[in-house]
């Protein structure tokens, strides 16, 4: 990966992921911090900005899944998908 690769953390708002996530911005990546609820996520961003950005969304379900598709489509990093160990995968096109 390059600084200008586009990593996605899962369940970015607690606990590995949000040290994962600490960890890839603090290495020079740019983060796409998903997690369910807002507020812990609003308070990583402030924290590592600019190499991060938030996605607040249920990947469990198709609507939460599709809207941080269509934020990663449209972001102006490349990205290379990764697969994670969280939970259910809902499968969709990028």
């Amino acid at each position: 990966m390059t600084d200008s690769d586009l990593v996605v953390v899962s369940g970015a708002g607690t606990g590995i992921g949000r040290a994962v996530a600490r960890r890839l911005a603090g290495d020079g990546f740019h983060v796409l911090a998903v997690g369910r609820r807002p507020e812990p996520l609003d308070q990583l961003a402030k924290e590592l900005a600019p190499h991060l950005d938030v996605a607040s969304a249920d990947l469990a379900t198709v609507a939460g899944a599709t809207a941080v598709a269509d934020q990663v489509r449209g972001a102006a990093w490349r990205w290379r998908p990764l697969r994670g160990g969280q939970g259910r995968a809902a499968r969709f096109r990028l």
